[in-house]
């Protein structure tokens, strides 16, 4: 199982007992947002959109506000500059993800 699959698994499915801990950039994402509300957030299921897009959302603009993203794109980004390429805020509404959203671009070198 990948990183970001545990990570997705900790924010909808605590309970799920595939579930460990996530590590490096990971944990890092899991930090940020484990103060958050765990509330599902897009319109179709996380892992449809992960296989089809190759892109998860970390945090949506529909349940935080703007500046509490952006606060968390940028301590992530700083943290692993190597990822601040596949990690920003969405400039445009996509796959029902609203605008503003933080999304993470998953490479094939992830699977």
């Amino acid at each position: 199982m990948d990183g970001l699959t545990k990570l997705l698994l900790r924010r909808y499915a605590p309970n799920d007992p595939r579930l460990t801990e996530p590590s490096g950039a990971l944990a890092a994402i899991a930090k940020t947002t484990s103060s958050l509300p765990l509330v599902p957030d897009i319109k179709v299921s996380p892992e449809a959109l992960e296989k089809s897009t190759g892109m998860v959302v970390v945090m949506s603009a529909s349940h935080y506000s703007e500046s509490v993203i952006f606060a968390a794109v940028t301590e992530f980004n700083r943290a692993f500059p190597e990822l601040m390429a596949r990690s920003y805020m969405l400039p445009v509404a996509q796959y029902g993800i609203p605008i503003g959203s933080w999304v993470f671009m998953i490479s094939e070198e992830d699977d």
